[in-house]
């Protein structure tokens, strides 16, 4: 236990000053290596090593993420969304999945609600809209298009493999 305690206390003082100077690919890196360091150790853990891991995982989550977020891709800032959950299955166990599994079903209730207010925003505005709508057409729709099919396939597939890597597999993704 005395060894476990002291191992603990180095990846936490390692983990901390070797965040300083890291690039974002360091970060990327470091925090997969972090979430995988949790999933292997999990049962292990008791009570004061959920503490340091938590200290790690918040400089990680928050500090290090506001640093380098402006830099992150969309697909990078799923797979940052990805590790979040991962850590929160591996320490809450159950209770992660089921607030999961609430949060999707919150977010499709909250993206109906939107699409509906949506609809009738549009069509009281209708007229003024064709006329938008008329002239981007003319002005580059197909290369936004294509750019927009292409960043929500990239999200839809990294975020059907985190379900999968947590075992809730990609039954949550609905093709509408």
């Amino acid at each position: 236990m005395k060894i476990k305690m002291i191992f603990l206390g180095f990846i936490v003082s390692f983990v901390v000053s070797s965040c300083f100077n890291m690039t974002k690919e360091q970060y990327l890196s470091e925090y997969k290596g972090f979430v995988q360091q949790i999933k292997d150790n999990q049962q292990g853990y008791i009570t004061e090593d959920w503490v340091k891991m938590d200290k790690i995982h918040y400089r990680y989550s928050e500090e290090l993420f506001k640093k380098y977020e402006k830099d992150f891709t969309v697909e990078e800032k799923v797979i940052l969304a990805k590790y979040r959950l991962q850590y929160d299955v591996y320490r809450y166990k159950d209770e992660a999945k089921e607030a999961l599994l609430d949060v999707f079903d919150l977010y499709y209730a909250i993206q109906n609600e939107v699409n509906n207010q949506n609809i009738d925003f549009l069509l009281g505005r209708k007229d003024e809209l064709k006329k938008i709508i008329d002239d981007y057409m003319v002005n580059g729709l197909n290369e936004d298009t294509n750019f927009l099919i292409e960043q929500t396939k990239r999200a839809k597939s990294v975020f059907s493999r985190f379900l999968t890597e947590i075992g809730l597999g990609d039954t949550i993704i609905q093709d509408n």
